[in-house]
């Protein structure tokens, strides 16, 4: 797809929104809800979480079991929601 993905920096899972925020922009673009599949969302949770929307809903991680999971996009809410920027 020509992106050039962030390498894995273990420090992210300790960002507050303030820094989530700051980077997911770094790779998307602000959208007013997820449309498409591959549109990544933050979801309302403590702690903060991301998912990607796939098929009428998201896939994120479940803390409580500790795998990936999917749930109808009018299951979860959403605090924000980006598109991958165009190259």
């Amino acid at each position: 797809m020509g992106l050039d993905p962030p390498s894995d920096q273990p420090d992210w899972y300790a960002l507050e929104i303030k820094g989530i925020l700051r980077e997911v922009r770094r790779y998307g673009d602000p959208i007013e809800a997820p449309l498409y599949d591959g549109d990544v969302v933050l979801l309302a949770s403590n702690p903060a979480a991301l998912g990607v929307t796939w098929q009428n809903g998201i896939l994120y991680l479940n803390r409580l079991t500790g795998t990936a999971d999917w749930k109808p996009v009018s299951a979860l809410t959403i605090l924000r929601s980006y598109r991958m920027k165009s190259h």
